[in-house]
């Protein structure tokens, strides 16, 4: 299901949304593909942004697909504000 979801994604409506290329692209997914540890981190501006929970859920995801949560090196990594926001971690 979750295959079929992403082959249906407009790459055209992706790289003008974002405004990489398309090579720029190929290039990010063959490095998550090939990587053997992978971590994925945001700062608080995105995790305000108005798609944010989606956007996080498809980094998750991703990550979860390849394997990449629960062992060393990879995961992922939400950096909260200024340092020491949540106190002692």
């Amino acid at each position: 299901a979750y295959e079929a979801q992403a082959r249906a994604v407009d790459l055209d409506t992706v790289l003008e949304a974002t405004g990489i290329s398309r090579a720029q692209l190929e290039r990010v997914a063959a490095m998550i593909a090939e990587s053997e540890r992978t971590v994925a981190c945001w700062v608080r501006p995105m995790a305000q942004h108005r798609h944010a929970v989606a956007m996080i859920s498809e980094i998750t995801n991703v990550l979860l697909l390849r394997g990449m949560m629960g062992k060393p090196g990879a995961g992922v990594c939400p950096v909260r504000g200024h340092s020491n926001v949540q106190g002692d971690r």
